[in-house]
């Protein structure tokens, strides 16, 4: 259920996890790795500055680095939605395998994500 990896995994009410400085599409604050959990791991949160960082992230981890900062999250299921989610379209769940901005085609009423889980479009609120 896309609500609930919203609330845990990418819901972020800290002021510095802003979109400013980079196009990730509208809504891109609601994609960004919680702060407040012990598997999210920052190393910036200015995405300005995250171009000049080499992330060090363990196997058991995946990097990520979007218009919320950039870091380390630890792998597990429980921070991705299901792959079968209706609200999500997928472009790859290897965020090895997406593009370094999020996709700029999703279908209409949907809003392009990149993130540690992989890339493509969400409806909005799902």
């Amino acid at each position: 259920m896309v609500s609930l990896w919203g609330l845990a995994a990418c819901s972020n009410s800290d002021s510095k996890s802003t979109s400013e400085g980079a196009d990730a599409g509208p809504d891109a604050s609601e994609l960004c790795p919680n702060v407040d959990s012990d598997r999210v791991h920052y190393q910036d949160h200015d995405p300005n500055r995250c171009s000049d960082i080499v992330l060090d992230c363990t196997v058991d981890q995946n990097g990520f680095d979007n218009a919320c900062g950039c870091g380390c999250i630890d792998k597990g299921d429980d921070l991705c939605p299901s792959f079968d989610d209706p609200a999500i379209t997928w472009i790859s769940r290897d965020p090895a395998q997406c593009p370094a901005d999020p996709p700029q085609n999703c279908p209409k009423g949907q809003n392009p994500f990149s993130t540690s889980c992989g890339c493509g479009c969400v409806l909005p609120g799902g």
